[in-house]
C-alpha cells in the first residue's frame, strides 16, 4: 500500500513538473502587431498589406522559427490561413488572401514557433481597415476653395446634414493628407494636424 501511495505521489510530481516546463517554455509573447507600419489603421488602400511583429520571451537564445497568421471579417469568415509557414521573417508579410473589400474591418492575429518546435499561444486579434479599392468606386466631386488666387489662411468648406437614424460607424474619403482637419460638430476628428499652405507650396510628391 505504501509503495503504491509512493509510486502515485511520484506520478503527480512528475506530471506537474512536465507541465510546469510545458508553461515555461510556451513564455514566448506574441505583441506589437502593426499593419503596414500602422496599430489598428483606418482607411488603407492597399490591396495587400504587410504584416509585422515582435517577440518577447524569458528565455536566451530563442527564436522564431515558424509562424501562422489568420485574418477574418466582422463576420468571422476566414480570408488568409497561412497555416504552418516556416520563416524567421517577423517584418513585413504581404498579405495573400481571399481580395480585399473596401470600406471593410478586418481582424488578424499571428502565433509563432521556437527553436524546438513549441508553439506561442496566439496574440491578440487587432484590427485595420481598408479605404477605397478601387478608382471607379468613387462617388465624390471634388470641392475646394472658391479663391481664383492662393492664400495663407486654411479655407473652411462645410456641409450641413442631418442624420435620421443612429449611426454605429461612418467614414470620411479625404484626399489632401496633411492640408486637411476634419470637424464634425465642431469636435475634431483624428490626430491630423492641418499644415499652412505658402504661395511656394507644392502638392506633395511632386
Amino acid at each position: 500500500m505504501i509503495n503504491r501511495l509512493n509510486l502515485l505521489k511520484t506520478c503527480c510530481i512528475i506530471s506537474g513538473m512536465v507541465l510546469l516546463l510545458n508553461a515555461c517554455r510556451q513564455k514566448e509573447r506574441v505583441y506589437e502587431l502593426t499593419c503596414d507600419y500602422k496599430v489598428n489603421p483606418v482607411g488603407l488602400d492597399s490591396k495587400y498589406p504587410k504584416f509585422s511583429w515582435k517577440i518577447k520571451s524569458d528565455g536566451f537564445g530563442k527564436h522564431q522559427t515558424a509562424y501562422r497568421i489568420l485574418v477574418s471579417d466582422k463576420k468571422g469568415e476566414i480570408f488568409w490561413d497561412t497555416r504552418c509557414v516556416k520563416s524567421d521573417q517577423t517584418i513585413l508579410i504581404p498579405y495573400s488572401g481571399k481580395p480585399l473589400q473596401s470600406g471593410t474591418s478586418y481582424s488578424w492575429k499571428v502565433k509563432v514557433w521556437d527553436e524546438e518546435g513549441v508553439a506561442s499561444k496566439w496574440s491578440k486579434s487587432v484590427k485595420w481597415t481598408t479605404g477605397i479599392m478601387n478608382a471607379d468606386e468613387w462617388k465624390a466631386k471634388w470641392i475646394g476653395a472658391a479663391e481664383k488666387e492662393p492664400v495663407d489662411a486654411a479655407p473652411f468648406i462645410r456641409k450641413e446634414f442631418t442624420v435620421a437614424k443612429r449611426v454605429e460607424r461612418a467614414y470620411a474619403y479625404i484626399s489632401g493628407l496633411g492640408y486637411y482637419e476634419l470637424r464634425i460638430n465642431g469636435k475634431k476628428i483624428g490626430d491630423n494636424v492641418v499644415r499652412q499652405a505658402r504661395h511656394n507650396d507644392k502638392p506633395p510628391f511632386c
